[in-house]
C-alpha cells in the first residue's frame, strides 16, 4: 500500500463545495436585522468573486495531454501555494467582518480547506493555525459521531504527511502514534484500525509487521481490513523462500526467475497509466546502470491493461532489462504467489533465488549494497 497522502482539493472542486451553499435573500433577517450590513445582494457580489477566485488555482487545462516539466511544476506549485493562502486569508476576512450570514460557515470551510493545499505544498508555517481550526471544529456540539470520526481520522492523515520530507518511517511513527489515539477514542468503530494496516504495509521491520498484522487480525476492525492484514501476513511468509517468476517478456525472451541464481535481482512492479511509477523510471534505470556489472539484474512487471500502452512508453522510455506483461491471467498464476498491494513496488531476490525485501523501494542503494555484498 502507498504512503497514505493528503486529500487534494482542486480549486474546482472547492468551488463547487461553497458554491452549493451560496446565495442569499434581501429579505434575510441576519441581513435586514442588521443596520451594520451591507445589502445582501453586495454580499453574495463579494463571496462569488471570492469564490471564483479559487478557479486559479486550478493546473492549465493544456497540462491534461502536455505534462510540464519538473521545473515548471515545481515553480507551479509555489505559486498556488501562495495563492491559496492569500484566499484562505480573503475568507478569514470575509466571515470577521460578516459573522452572521449564510455564507459564513462556508467561509470558514473555505479557509481550512485552502490552508490544506497550502500544508500540501510542503509549507508548515500554517499549520498551527489549521490545527486551531481542527479544535474549533471537533468542539462542535452538532458534530455527529461519525462526521467527528471522519474528522479526526482526516488530521492524523495530514498531521503524519507533513512529516513526509523527513522520510516514509517518520511518516509512519506519526500514522501509528495517530492510529492508536483514533482506536481509543473510537474503540468499537471497525475503521479505525485503518491507518495501523498502512503501517503493518510499510513497516520496513518485518517482525513489528507481522505483529501489527496480527493484531489487526484479532481486533475488531472491519472485515475488509483484516482480509488486507491477511495478505500482508501471507506476503510476510515468502519472506526467506524462493520466488517463481516465469513467462516470456515484451521482446519475445524467456524469464526465469530460478536461472538467474548468482544475481541480486530486482523486480520492479509497474504501470504506464501510473504517472508516478513513470517518474520513477529514470532512478530505477540509475541504480540499473550503477550495480548491473556488480551482479544486479532488473526485471519489470507491468498491469496494464493494454500491450500497446506499455509499449508507447517505453518507446519513449526504452529500458535495457526484461518487461513481463502481468496480464489477465497474472491472480491465477504468478499472483498466487506474488501479491502486489500498490504500484510502485519493488521487490529485491538474492543471489539464491530467495526473497529478501518487500519494501525495497526506501533505501534502495543500501540494501542492494547489502545483498551484493552477501
Amino acid at each position: 500500500m502507498s504512503t497514505p497522502k493528503l486529500r487534494r482539493l482542486s480549486a474546482s472542486l472547492l468551488l463547487i463545495l461553497v458554491l452549493s451553499h451560496a446565495g442569499i435573500s434581501a429579505a434575510d433577517p441576519a441581513t435586514t436585522n442588521n443596520p451594520a450590513a451591507p445589502p445582501a445582494e453586495d454580499v453574495t457580489h463579494i463571496w462569488l468573486n471570492l469564490q471564483r477566485s479559487f478557479l486559479a488555482l486550478d493546473p492549465p487545462p493544456a497540462w491534461r495531454t502536455n505534462r510540464p516539466n519538473a521545473e515548471t511544476l515545481a515553480n507551479w506549485r509555489l505559486s498556488k501555494a501562495h495563492l491559496a493562502e492569500q484566499l484562505a486569508d480573503q475568507s478569514r476576512d470575509f466571515y470577521r467582518q460578516y459573522p452572521n450570514i449564510p455564507e459564513t460557515p462556508f467561509a470558514r470551510e473555505s479557509e481550512y480547506n485552502l490552508l490544506e493545499i497550502v500544508i500540501n505544498s510542503g509549507n508548515t508555517n500554517v499549520l498551527p493555525r489549521l490545527q486551531a481550526l481542527d479544535k474549533e471544529k471537533l468542539s462542535d456540539p452538532t458534530l455527529t459521531g461519525q462526521r467527528k470520526f471522519d474528522l479526526m481520522a482526516h488530521i492524523v492523515e495530514r498531521n503524519a504527511n507533513v512529516h513526509e520530507a523527513e522520510g516514509i518511517p517518520v511518516v509512519m511513527n506519526y500514522l501509528e502514534k495517530g492510529s492508536r489515539e483514533l482506536i481509543k477514542a473510537f474503540p468499537d468503530n471497525p475503521q479505525s484500525w485503518q491507518f495501523l494496516v498502512t503501517v503493518a504495509d510499510q513497516e520496513q521491520d518485518p517482525k513489528k509487521s507481522r505483529r501489527l498484522a496480527k493484531e489487526i487480525v484479532s481486533s475488531k476492525a472491519d472485515e475488509s481490513l483484516k482480509i488486507t492484514a491477511r495478505r500482508i501476513l501471507k506476503r510476510l511468509d515468502h519472506l526467506g523462500k524462493r520466488v517463481t517468476l516465469q513467462g516470456t517478456a515484451l521482446d519475445g525472451s524467456p524469464i526465469d526467475l530460478s536461472k538467474m541464481k548468482g544475481r541480486v535481482v530486482m523486480l520492479h512492479f509497474w504501470e504506464s497509466g501510473c504517472g508516478y511509477c513513470v517518474e520513477e523510471l529514470s532512478h530505477v534505470k540509475d541504480v540499473y546502470q550503477k550495480y548491473h556489472d556488480r551482479g544486479l539484474d532488473v526485471v519489470s512487471v507491468s498491469f496494464d491493461a493494454e500491450k500497446e500502452n506499455l509499449q508507447k512508453v517505453l518507446a519513449l522510455k526504452p529500458l535495457p532489462w526484461p518487461q513481463y506483461l502481468a496480464g489477465p491471467d497474472w491472480d491465477a498464476h504468478q499472483g498466487r504467489d506474488i501479491d502486489i498491494p500498490a504500484l510502485p513496488t519493488i521487490w529485491l531476490v538474492d543471489r539464491h533465488g530467495r526473497l529478501s525485501e518487500l519494501n525495497a523501494r526506501l533505501d534502495l542503494d543500501h540494501k542492494i549494497e547489502h545483498l551484493l555484498k552477501e
